[in-house]
């Protein structure tokens, strides 16, 4: 009896260059996202969490070298998967420097993770989807954690509330306090607002 062959992947997986690969549609949307964290990170009324604003310009100037350098590299010698991976590493650490700056507590700039790893598996095929999915995770993790710890450490040493204390605070003193509680937490917060960012970090 003939062994049964096993079917082999899809073109689509092993070909340099996928059928669907649109690198001009893919150039602009990284360029505008790297225009989009300039102008949230220079513009946000409050500074920014790990990084200075002149230390994410210098990161996002290494970015659009980057990638002006990769399409001039396709351009002149065509596709190349060493060239397809660094891009898409590139993008993931430009999404964690964008998280790791933003001084929210779950910075809304994480999504950028989500961005590269979508962008980077419809573009270069599933093996790319695993591979940048893997490192966002990590990375993205780790910014969670560095916001917790810092901005945990803050509100603490400030007088204000995490907001799990915060939670368990108003469910024991019930609904009746819960406006008490608000008015509070926001004079709080008004007072200990930092004047020219978070010092000590």
């Amino acid at each position: 009896m003939a062994e049964k062959k096993e079917a082999p992947f899809p073109l689509s997986l092993e070909a340099p260059v996928p059928e669907i690969y649109m690198p001009l549609l893919q150039l602009f949307i990284r360029l505008l996202l790297g225009g989009l964290v300039a102008v949230y990170i220079n513009y946000s009324p409050v500074p920014p969490l790990v990084l200075s604003v002149n230390q994410v310009n210098l990161s996002l100037v290494f970015y659009y070298a980057f990638h002006l350098f990769w399409w001039w590299y396709y351009r002149t010698y065509g596709a190349n998967i060493i060239m397809f991976r660094l891009g898409g590493w590139i993008d993931i650490l430009g999404a964690f420097v964008g998280a790791l700056s933003d001084p929210f507590t779950i910075p809304p700039m994480i999504l950028l993770f989500l961005i590269a790893v979508l962008g980077n598996g419809i573009q270069h095929g599933l093996y790319f989807f695993v591979e940048s999915m893997i490192g966002s995770l990590i990375l993205a993790g780790a910014v969670l954690v560095i916001h917790c710890r810092l901005l945990g450490a803050w509100a603490k040493e400030n007088g204000l509330q995490t907001g799990v204390s915060f939670g368990l605070a108003a469910i024991s003193k019930g609904k009746n306090n819960l406006d008490d509680i608000l008015r509070q937490a926001d004079a709080a917060l008004y007072k200990a607002k930092p004047k020219e960012g978070l010092k000590g970090f």
